[in-house]
């Protein structure tokens, strides 16, 4: 496998100073600019910024900070629920319209989408049409801009009721029927979803345009865990390295490579140790596997 690999800003969210997403015990030590730094000194190909660590920064810094440390930017990330009645949602189409502006005044060509919560005032189906209909609202804006909006089978539990199954996933990216909006496949996504990760990904192969790789295992009991997520049926999970975890990684890029898939596969990690260290193992060991992946036959 040539796969370009990725990393995203978010792999460091437990060590950014100031604006991090989950809870943690201790400060960060890491600026967002240390961050992206590093990333460059890794020889990756490409970096992915979430807006959550950025929403302050212009995009000229932006596109400074990227330039120092040598590195392109391949997907702008961003968390905005456009699943609402019609007369609610034209105010947050016009907000995801600026973000996707942002998106390509920064220079990604990308992004990586979250668009719904579920809310328990609406029924599933009546979200899940609210949905599709912004999602092809959306990708007809992002067509313009040369952009695709690219959403996954998802583990965060505000978002799994509608997004988190592959099956649901493809249905929507069906539905939306659009070129412009695709599915990134996520390699955990599935264990938090009481599914299997080979078959996850062979229900989404069809819309499937980026993959993440990235590994969980269950919480020893007594273990004193900070950083935990439960699946569906409340198993807690903690991040672990790509190879110390629940998804057999050979197995999911032996996958890929049979489906021809050609894009990028960005590393997610979501443990509590120090990035830097875990990431420079994790990029070792995919690149050890990618150059010991036969090529699709």
């Amino acid at each position: 496998m040539n796969n370009p690999i990725t990393l995203m800003d978010y792999d460091a969210d437990w060590f950014i100073k100031g604006a991090h997403i989950h809870p943690r015990p201790h400060e960060g030590s890491l600026t967002r600019e240390q961050v992206i730094g590093f990333f460059g000194s890794l020889g990756v190909d490409g970096v992915e910024l979430m807006h959550n660590y950025w929403e302050d920064a212009s995009t000229t810094h932006i596109r400074h900070v990227l330039g120092d440390a040598g590195i392109a930017i391949y997907t702008y990330m961003f968390f905005h629920d456009i699943a609402w009645p019609r007369e609610k949602r034209g105010k947050e189409i016009d907000q995801a319209r600026r973000l996707l502006d942002r998106t390509a005044e920064v220079g990604a060509r990308r992004t990586f989408f979250v668009p719904v919560v579920v809310k328990p005032d609406y029924s599933l189906q009546d979200q899940r049409n609210w949905l599709i209909e912004g999602l092809r609202e959306l990708a007809e804006y992002a067509r313009t801009l040369d952009l695709v909006m690219m959403s996954e089978n998802i583990d965060y539990p505000p978002t799994r009721p509608l997004m988190g199954r592959a099956a649901d996933c493809a249905a929507i990216c069906r539905a939306v029927s659009h070129p412009n909006f695709r599915l990134i496949y996520d390699s955990v996504a599935p264990l938090f979803n009481e599914e299997d990760p080979l078959e996850s990904l062979a229900i989404m192969a069809e819309y499937i345009v980026h993959a993440h790789v990235k590994n969980a295992r269950p919480v020893i009991p007594g273990e004193p865990a900070a950083r935990v997520l439960e699946s569906t049926n409340g198993t807690p999970y903690t991040g672990a390295l790509l190879d110390g975890g629940v998804v057999k990684q050979p197995l999911v890029l032996k996958a890929l490579s049979k489906l021809g898939y050609d894009g990028a596969i960005l590393i997610e990690y979501q443990g509590e140790n120090d990035p830097r260290p875990a990431l420079q193992y994790n990029l070792e060991y995919l690149r050890r596997l990618m150059n010991n992946t036969p090529p699709s036959q």
